[in-house]
């Protein structure tokens, strides 16, 4: 369906970085990206446009499913103090307290939901900046990011994007019969059967 809009001339063929550039300077219109931009987007748009945010649109009688996934987060000291240290960084990292940190200087959505509800957390942080209260509605419909595992995974992530979303969304390919040749192609790379 998002390809569709490619094919009828509705968006560009333009790559994400290009589209996220245009966004920011007030030549692009919409853009579906992710939370993780927010902080930037209101930087461009203050003083330029009037920034606006809907939750993931659904097509048809399809429900919508955003995808939630995140960042990695890794520490490998030898050093046992700081082992200890790292630790007690990442629990601070994934607390209430630290992702309304997070959140509200990134715009990464937090995995707690207790950090989005009342007043102690994220409740302030909301009512300022409700560009973000559509992403956290979907909360509820939300899927998970299924990472790509073993040794190849990172260029099977590269074939995914470049051989079956790009392909589709910029080079207007089938999307049905591209995403069943990249299938063939990653059960193979994967190992998978």
């Amino acid at each position: 369906m998002l390809g569709d809009l490619t094919n009828s001339g509705a968006q560009p063929r333009i790559v994400e970085t290009d589209a996220l550039s245009l966004f920011k300077a007030g030549k692009l219109g919409m853009l579906v990206t992710s939370t993780a931009v927010l902080a930037s987007l209101h930087r461009s748009a203050k003083g330029s446009f009037t920034l606006r945010t809907a939750g993931l649109p659904a097509f048809g009688d399809q429900p919508a499913w955003p995808t939630y996934s995140g960042s990695g987060l890794y520490v490998l000291p030898r050093d046992r103090r700081k082992q200890q240290a790292a630790w007690q960084f990442l629990k601070y990292l994934t607390s209430d307290a630290g992702f309304t940190v997070i959140t509200a200087k990134i715009g990464y959505l937090p995995l707690r939901q207790s950090t989005v509800g009342g007043r102690q957390f994220l409740g302030e942080y909301l009512l300022s900046s409700p560009e973000i209260l559509p992403a956290v509605r979907q909360f509820t419909s939300v899927a998970p990011y299924q990472p790509l595992r073993g040794p190849n995974a990172d260029q099977a992530r590269q074939i995914l994007q470049d051989d079956l979303v790009s392909a589709v969304m910029l080079g207007g390919a089938d999307p049905a019969a591209t995403a069943a040749s990249v299938n063939e192609r990653l059960v193979t790379l994967l190992g998978a059967a």
